[in-house]
C-alpha cells in the first residue's frame, strides 16, 4: 500500500476551530473533497472495491476523515468480499446507529458520534465474536498504521514529562 503519511481529518487540517458538532453543512463542503462531502454528508456510497482499505491489513486504526475520531481497530477489520471495509466492532462509544428505510430498503446506518458524518451500514451477517458487519465506505475513512500511533503516544508522553 502507498501509505499517505497524513492522517489529519479534514477538520484538523482547516482553519476552524470549532467542535465537530459545530460544523455547518457548508464548513463541511469547504473542507471535504467533493466526493467525501457527497458520501459522508449526503449518505451515498462508494463504488465497491474502490477503497484502497480494501485490501489493507496492517495493524493500525481507522479514523473519521472529517473529524478523526477513532472509529475502528484494525484487528476488527475482515474480509467479507462485499466490495467495502468491514469490520465486526467498533471502538467503543465511537459510532452510533439509527434506521435507514433509503432506497425502499430497511437498514441500520452507522455514524461518526462525534460529527455525525455517513459512514456505511451495520449488518447483522459477520464473523465471531459478534455476528456483526460494519460495512463502511473507505473514503469516510483514514488509516493510521500502529508505528504511527506508537510513535505519536510517545510524543505525547514525553510532552506530559516536560
Amino acid at each position: 500500500m502507498d501509505k499517505d503519511k497524513d492522517y489529519k481529518s479534514a477538520l484538523e487540517k482547516s482553519d476552524l476551530k470549532v467542535s465537530p458538532q459545530k460544523v455547518s453543512r457548508d464548513q463541511w463542503k469547504l473542507i471535504l473533497t467533493p466526493e467525501q462531502f457527497n458520501i459522508t454528508r449526503n449518505a451515498a456510497t462508494e463504488k465497491p472495491f474502490s477503497s484502497k482499505y480494501c485490501k489493507v491489513n496492517e495493524d493500525g486504526m481507522y479514523t473519521c476523515v472529517c473529524c478523526g475520531a477513532t472509529l475502528f481497530n484494525a484487528s476488527t477489520k475482515f474480509d467479507s468480499n462485499c466490495g467495502w471495509p468491514s469490520f465486526f466492532d467498533a471502538e467503543e462509544s465511537s459510532v452510533i446507529t439509527r434506521n435507514d428505510f433509503s432506497n425502499n430498503m430497511v437498514r441500520t446506518e452507522v455514524l461518526c458520534k462525534a460529527c455525525h458524518a455517513h459512514l456505511g451500514h451495520l449488518f447483522s451477517d459477520g464473523p465471531k465474536p459478534s455476528g456483526m458487519r460494519y460495512c463502511i465506505n473507505g473514503i469516510a475513512l483514514n488509516f493510521k498504521p500502529s508505528s504511527e500511533t506508537q510513535a505519536s503516544a510517545a510524543a505525547d508522553d514525553d510532552q506530559s514529562k516536560n
